[in-house]
Parts: structure tokens; C-alpha cells; sequence
């Protein structure tokens, strides 16, 4: 049995086809994880509608018990959720310097 160097060498190289991979907004997110796995899942979350009033009765709307969406989850190794930490710090980073900082919304 031939031993064989799994270590790519060099930037990996990902094509993206935009037609198959189109963004998606989201605007909350939450991470969990089990022993050997990671778990990201981004949410679309609206705010709640205001109560509407027909007549005299005030009515809300039958969405209220759903704050929002799930939109993907992905699933990771902690070490590729290490190397995402690390990739958005360093960006956060860079876009903090060009923009300024950022707020952050409790």
C-alpha cells in the first residue's frame, strides 16, 4: 500500500456556478453543537406586524407565533468552525478599518 501526502498544496480553487449558488439575507443565526459536529443555522427574522383594527375589533395577524425562518443550516468539523472564526475575524477586522467599527445589536 503507497503512502499518499492528503495536504493540497497552494489555495484551494472552488468554482462557483451563480445560476445553482444564489445569496441569501439573513439577519440572525444560531450555533449549536454535538461532540464531533457544529451546527449553523441562519434565520430570516421579521419584526412582529402591529395588531390591525377592523371596526372596533383589534385583530392580529396569524403569523404571530413565528418569529422568523430557518434559510440553511450547514453543518461543520470544529476544526473547519475554528477556521470560520478565524476567516471572519481577520475580515471583520479589515472591513473595521476601511468602514469603521461595527455596532453591535443586542
Amino acid at each position: 500500500m503507497s503512502e499518499e501526502n492528503t495536504e493540497s498544496e497552494g489555495p484551494l480553487i472552488v468554482r462557483i456556478n451563480p445560476k445553482e449558488l444564489r445569496p441569501e439575507f439573513v439577519n440572525d443565526f444560531l450555533v449549536s453543537h454535538i461532540g464531533h459536529s457544529f451546527f449553523l443555522t441562519f434565520s430570516l427574522v421579521d419584526p412582529p406586524p402591529p395588531p390591525m383594527r377592523i371596526g372596533e375589533e383589534l385583530s392580529t395577524p396569524i403569523s404571530e407565533e413565528l418569529d422568523g425562518i430557518a434559510i440553511s443550516r450547514i453543518v461543520v468539523a470544529p476544526i473547519v468552525a475554528k477556521n470560520i472564526l478565524a476567516a471572519l475575524s481577520s475580515n471583520i477586522e479589515k472591513f473595521e478599518k476601511k468602514h469603521g467599527p461595527i455596532e453591535m445589536q443586542e
